[in-house]
């Protein structure tokens, strides 16, 4: 029974997304931007992959070096990316996913590593990996289901919030997903 409902939910949020691609590519969508402590987006998104991570015997490591974490963004659509970069890792996982995520700010961005353990992707592949409906064309890699909709999704995401991803990866190495955001300015003139 707690299988069928996990499948029901892995469904669910498969729907979810075409559903929130569709939103971010129609140029009449708003991002419902408000002050978020990405710290805690990642935490929440973590949280709720809780359920996967355990049946897959995986983890999250967080190392939270950034002291500015704090950025204008839109708290459901960047939960949404990170869950998408911890289900890829999962996903595409030989062994037990050791997942770390790590935080550092660099002049007036916060820079967000997501790091696994996992197959990795080829060189050759990395520019395509973020167009929609696109999936690594060798090997045993469409055991895995999916509709090659996640990483385009969070490219198109991060790009709306003046962000920038990139990848590093070797086969059998694992992946690196680098993401940078602009962190919110806070105005010292109003402390006076």
């Amino acid at each position: 029974a707690t299988a069928i409902k996990e499948e029901n939910k892995k469904l669910q949020k498969q729907v979810d997304r075409l559903l929130q691609l569709a939103a971010v590519e129609n140029s009449g969508f708003d991002y419902d931007k408000v002050q978020v402590d990405i710290h805690q987006i990642i935490n929440d998104a973590v949280q709720s992959m809780s359920f996967q991570l355990e049946q897959n015997g995986g983890e999250v490591i967080r190392a939270f070096h950034a002291d500015n974490s704090v950025l204008y963004a839109d708290n459901i659509h960047m939960t949404d990316v990170f869950v998408n970069l911890i289900s890829n890792s999962i996903k595409y996982s030989d062994e037990n996913p050791l997942i770390r995520i790590e935080t550092r700010n660099l002049d007036h961005t916060i820079e967000i590593t997501v790091s696994d353990n996992g197959i990795g992707i080829p060189s050759r592949e990395y520019m395509r990996i973020f167009e929609k409906y696109y999936r690594i064309s060798t090997g045993d890699i469409h055991n895995t289901k999916g509709f090659g909709i996640g990483l385009y999704y969070v490219k198109t995401v991060i790009k709306a919030h003046q962000g920038k991803i990139i990848v590093k990866s070797e086969s059998h190495k694992g992946s690196t997903f680098i993401i940078t955001l602009p962190v919110a300015q806070i105005d010292n003139k109003k402390k006076h």
